[in-house]
């Protein structure tokens, strides 16, 4: 395996926040790819407790609009999977499963996220460390959202593999 590992940041559009800018960024990043003769693209899907595509358990990622929860009228992971494996690329889809935000990323939660509807209800489901929020994988719920979470995007999406960060 010959593989990319594309964060977050560079997939990030939240100044013009459309599909266009989106696609073009991916396009750039899958050319690169080629040049370079990788044959993997490891792909942040799943930075903070946010998704880069239509959830049942996640908001829209705020690097799509910049705001966290806003959908951006598009499947940005889908869009990623047909033009990586069209150039010939496996796709790996990589989330972050327990880490929700850090101490100025996202700037504000979405109200439809897990730890807004949890955090005065459930605190023992996340943490608090250095600014950030995360899930805390000790509670037995969390570990299974994170299960759901994969098994999601195994469903949904023809990926090849998915990885933890």
């Amino acid at each position: 395996m010959m593989a990319v590992w594309v964060p977050f940041m560079s997939l990030s559009v939240e100044d013009e926040g459309t599909k266009e800018a989106f696609e073009k960024k991916f396009d750039e990043i899958v050319k690169t790819s080629k040049e370079h003769n990788m044959n993997t693209l490891i792909v942040h899907v799943r930075p903070y407790g946010d998704a880069l595509y239509p959830s049942e358990y996640y908001p829209w990622s705020h690097i799509l609009t910049g705001t966290q929860g806003k959908d951006p009228g598009y499947d940005p992971l889908e869009y990623m999977i047909d033009t990586a494996h069209a150039a010939g690329l496996e796709f790996h889809a990589w989330i972050n499963p327990l880490r929700i935000s850090t101490d100025a990323t996202p700037g504000t939660l979405a109200e439809s996220s897990f730890y807004m509807q949890n955090r005065e209800t459930n605190p023992f489901y996340f943490l608090e460390y250095d600014g950030g929020i995360y899930y805390n994988p000790a509670s037995a719920v969390v570990r299974e959202r994170i299960a759901h979470d994969a098994a999601e995007i195994a469903a949904l999406f023809a990926v090849e593999g998915i990885l933890f960060d």
